[in-house]
């Protein structure tokens, strides 16, 4: 069987944190196909409060000094390919010149930032070639305004040498690089909830997903009302026994060009029925394997399955 369509461009996502779990939890899980290791500071952690998609979001607040990291992955090394950051942002009150989203702080290659006095206390973002300048047309790229105390989704897309920004999936400002095909200079760490050891955010963030190589919006859309999907294609089917009845089995899809493990799960015993996300639309064989523990073995079941 298949299952429903997923994310195209799940394979290209470099960082995906739903933000959810239980309140005040410091755990935050990458879902992206290579889960890199988030870490709270200073009372940044889980707030079940209010949460935009899911159980909860990650919340900061400037009072307790509180900021993540994202350990370093060469995926935010951009280069001069497509790439897409989006996430959605409740600002709360922004005393000083914060940052939301920094790619090695405090400011270069890149900063999403938020403060009085800039940009007349409107978030924008700036994008530079290295670790010491900017792009001089892509140096504050507006966001326009927003509301304190409010959820708004906010989209950076590079597409060619043109960047973009959205805000509730609406273009509001365009910027370039320097010169065509110019690289974003290279990012080892990203930082969440502040741009250097004296200026914190007071807001939260829900739905963070990083895209390399894929420009996602080029122009107006809308953005997503539920969480952002972890697969690019599902597998799913039926098990049943030897008596014909359904049956909770392990099932697993294996990739067939690599046999590399695509996912496990139990078929449910009731309905006998089980999905499996995949991160790619490589096609996979599905083992259900006969996990009877006496009498007659009943024998695996092997199936070729593309996902969809």
């Amino acid at each position: 069987g298949v299952g429903m369509a997923g994310d195209a461009s799940f394979a290209s996502v470099s960082l995906l944190l739903h933000c959810d779990g239980t309140n005040g939890s410091t755990t935050v899980t990458d879902s992206s196909p290579t889960p890199k290791t988030v870490t709270c500071y200073g009372g940044a952690a889980l707030s079940t409060t209010s949460p935009k998609i899911g159980s909860a979001s990650l919340s900061f607040t400037s009072s307790s000094s509180s900021y993540a990291t994202v350990s370093h992955a060469s995926d935010f090394n951009f280069g001069a390919g497509n790439f897409t950051i989006e996430f959605w942002y409740y600002p709360i009150s922004q005393s000083t010149y914060s940052g939301i989203l920094v790619g090695d702080e405090p400011d270069y290659p890149l900063c999403f930032f938020h403060g009085p006095g800039n940009n007349s206390g409107n978030p924008m973002v700036a994008i530079g070639p290295n670790g010491s300048s900017w792009f001089s047309n892509a140096s504050g790229l507006s966001f326009g305004a927003v509301t304190a105390n409010t959820w708004v989704h906010l989209a950076l897309v590079r597409d060619g040498d043109t960047f973009r920004t959205f805000k509730d999936g609406v273009q509001v400002s365009t910027g370039s690089t320097d010169s065509a095909g110019q690289s974003v200079g290279s990012i080892s760490t990203f930082t969440l909830g502040r741009n250097s050891a004296s200026f914190y955010l007071s807001a939260k963030i829900d739905e963070l997903r990083i895209t390399k190589g894929v420009a996602r919006y080029t122009s107006n859309f809308t953005p997503p009302a539920s969480a952002f999907l972890d697969y690019a294609g599902q597998v799913s089917g039926n098990v049943k026994d030897s008596a014909g009845s359904n049956a909770a089995r392990t099932v697993r899809a294996y990739r067939r060009d690599t046999g590399a493990l695509v996912g496990s799960t139990t078929s449910n015993g009731t309905t006998g029925n089980y999905t499996i996300n995949c991160a790619t639309l490589d096609e996979v064989t599905v083992i259900a394997f006969d996990n009877a523990t006496s009498g007659t073995y009943y024998n695996d079941q092997a199936a070729r399955v593309i996902p969809a």
